[in-house]
């Protein structure tokens, strides 16, 4: 609805609020005569007396700044971080000697004039690109929650942890293709259980630490005896499948919140509208 039409039909003893012109609360006025401007103003003012304050703060209030380390969902991209970690290390790229090597093995070897790097045009590519790719893919899994969970709305939390599903599909992706490629193996029915890791017992050796800790294999000691070709395809997915669905919860859960946020406002607005008219 234009400004005003809106003018026009509106009437101060029974004020309707339901169709706002497109771009309130800061309407173009060139159209409108001395008058209408007039009677806009009035209309404005009685719209901030009767709107009830979002208070969005509401739902997200924490106690805890490091409250997101209670969440399951949280515990398990900080273990899909490591993990991954363990794989794209064992990448092959150029070292500076010219061969192939990991890229552990490879940081080993100073650049200097005796010891140049490899051309890029070397027949076999190097995996750089999809090791930076993936490890960054697993690192904005883990700080999109931790973004989000400081947020100060429902809205703007759910906003992060839709970019936490993506950063998970993409690395679901990335790690189908290091199957495919040949640089992580397959194993049917191989679970995390078959290299000892439980999730349940991750998380709560993980939110039992309080701020900064050096080491993840300190926290979690199992994690010491885990080499990247001991890992499988078959437990990323695992992995990854149990933490989208967990987002997945977590997202809904919020997403009812907000609806009672929303569903409050506008009982409250109601209710302010109400008792003006019966004054």
């Amino acid at each position: 609805m234009d400004t005003k039409t809106f003018l026009q039909n509106f009437a101060f003893e029974n004020p309707n609020w339901q169709n706002l012109p497109d771009d309130w609360p800061n309407p173009n006025t060139t159209k409108l005569s001395s008058s209408e401007i007039g009677k806009l103003q009035a209309v404005k003012t009685l719209w901030e007396n009767l709107k009830p304050e979002k208070t969005e703060q509401v739902s997200r209030v924490w106690t805890d700044p490091e409250g997101y380390k209670f969440l399951v969902q949280w515990s398990n991209a900080v273990l899909l971080r490591y993990l991954i970690r363990k794989i794209t290390d064992t990448l092959p790229i150029l070292s500076y000697r010219g061969n192939y090597r990991n890229i552990k093995d490879a940081n080993k070897c100073p650049l200097n004039s005796s010891n140049p790097p490899l051309s890029p045009s070397s027949s076999r590519p190097s995996e750089h690109r999809r090791k930076a790719q993936l490890d960054d893919a697993a690192r904005s899994v883990v700080r999109n929650i931790e973004e989000g969970y400081k947020r100060a709305t429902t809205k703007q939390y759910l906003d992060f942890l839709s970019y936490t599903q993506a950063s998970l599909e993409e690395v679901k992706g990335d790690v189908v293709e290091l199957a495919q490629d040949g640089f992580l193996k397959s194993r049917a029915g191989s679970l995390l259980c078959d290299i000892e890791i439980d999730l349940a017992d991750f998380h709560n050796s993980l939110k039992q630490i309080k701020g900064f800790y050096r080491n993840l294999e300190d926290v979690y000691p199992v994690l010491a005896k885990i080499k990247g070709s001991d890992l499988t395809v078959e437990q990323f997915i695992e992995l990854i499948n149990k933490t989208d669905f967990l987002l997945r919860k977590l997202v809904e859960s919020l997403e009812k919140k907000q609806g009672q946020n929303l569903k409050f406002y506008q009982v409250e607005r109601a209710r302010i509208q109400d008792a003006i008219k019966k004054r």
